[in-house]
């Protein structure tokens, strides 16, 4: 009996496809007053107070995915984020909030968010980055991994379409920022600027190493065909007819 249960489950479950989806290079950072200008090759984005006393130089991060499209009978299963942290010199924690698909790959200054509790948008992670971590990857702790699922299945649930995007914030969680006070990150520009700067690499050693990436399971579930359902429950029946005697 146990052996055909688990011959019906593997039947329902047909495959499973980990993928990467590495940052765009619309990555940016926003401020009280509106995005941030923006340079050429911006490798680098921040959250927190960083050249004065005004929400002029209050930065949120913003890391920007493309949805992938999903077949009828796919669903994505786990999920998991993942930013370079350059310097965490924030005295505050910094949130990780989800913000809702859009057609664009764009970042509006609408986006900006600093303090606790945006009751807007979705948190994800509260201090997902923590004072003082060290250099290197953060990733989503297995709570933040549960919410980020959920939020990517309600923007598809939404009406969220591949080859549109979605935006994942870090914005500080603290109140009259001290000046300074920041974190900083690595864009989804670094990667194509470490190709040109270093020759003889490739894109993807650069985006596997800093890149900002949204880790993803799909798995393709569909029902079996009839025909398969009857053989099954036939042979239910007989094992469990044989168990009885």
């Amino acid at each position: 009996m146990r052996t055909l249960l688990l011959l019906l489950v593997a039947a329902m479950k047909l495959s499973a496809l980990p993928i990467s989806i590495y940052g765009d290079t619309a990555d940016t950072m926003v401020s009280g007053v509106g995005l941030f200008p923006g340079f050429l090759n911006q490798n680098q984005v921040q959250n927190g107070q960083n050249g004065g006393g005004s929400v002029a130089f209050n930065y949120t991060a913003v890391f920007v995915f493309q949805l992938p499209t999903l077949g009828p009978n796919e669903a994505i299963t786990s999920a998991e984020f993942s930013p370079y942290v350059l310097s965490a010199g924030s005295i505050y924690p910094t949130d990780l909030y989800g913000l809702s698909y859009r057609l664009s790959s764009n970042v509006l200054g609408s986006d900006w968010y600093s303090g606790p509790g945006d009751p807007v948008n979705t948190l994800i992670q509260s201090s997902f980055i923590s004072v003082g971590i060290p250099m290197g990857r953060a990733v989503t702790s297995a709570a933040g991994n549960t919410a980020l699922l959920n939020f990517l299945k309600a923007q598809y649930a939404a009406g969220a379409q591949g080859g549109e995007f979605i935006f994942l914030r870090l914005s500080t969680n603290g109140t009259n920022l001290i000046n300074a006070s920041v974190n900083f990150y690595y864009a989804a520009d670094v990667a194509p600027f470490l190709v040109n700067a270093v020759p003889g690499t490739t894109l993807a050693r650069w985006q596997e190493q800093y890149s900002p990436v949204l880790n993803l399971n799909i798995e393709e579930t569909a029902a079996p065909e009839p025909a398969t359902f009857f053989s099954i429950g036939l042979g239910l029946l007989a094992a469990g007819s044989l168990r009885r005697r």
